[in-house]
């Protein structure tokens, strides 16, 4: 089971890589623009702290997209992405599609 998403680690890579420094507020409103401050500071930081009841797959393939960083990183997992489709309980090809599907040519 996931207990939590490495996304303070993933704002240090992408601070080390690019730098750039993304806040916790920034990347909260960049992932729900529509959402109060409040709300969207809570959402990001139940991700963050292990507190979410679900991680929402699109939520993470955004951070992980935003950050660049892969979803293994993310999850904090050394698995092949077949694995880590049988961890977060997404198929295999919807997870390989949605991936795709954020990878720009």
């Amino acid at each position: 089971m996931i207990k939590r998403l490495r996304i303070s680690e993933a704002r240090r890579a992408y601070q080390d890589r690019t730098g750039k420094r993304m806040t916790q507020r920034e990347l909260a409103k960049r992932l729900w623009p529509d959402e109060k401050q409040s709300t969207r500071e809570v959402k990001l930081s139940a991700y963050e702290n292990g507190k979410a009841k679900r991680v929402d797959i699109e939520t993470a393939l955004k951070i992980a997209d935003l950050l660049d960083v892969d979803l293994n990183f993310l999850f904090g997992i050394d698995l092949s992405l077949e694995q880590l489709s049988d961890k977060i309980g997404v198929n295999y090809f919807e997870l390989c599609d949605m991936i795709a599907k954020k990878t720009k040519p």
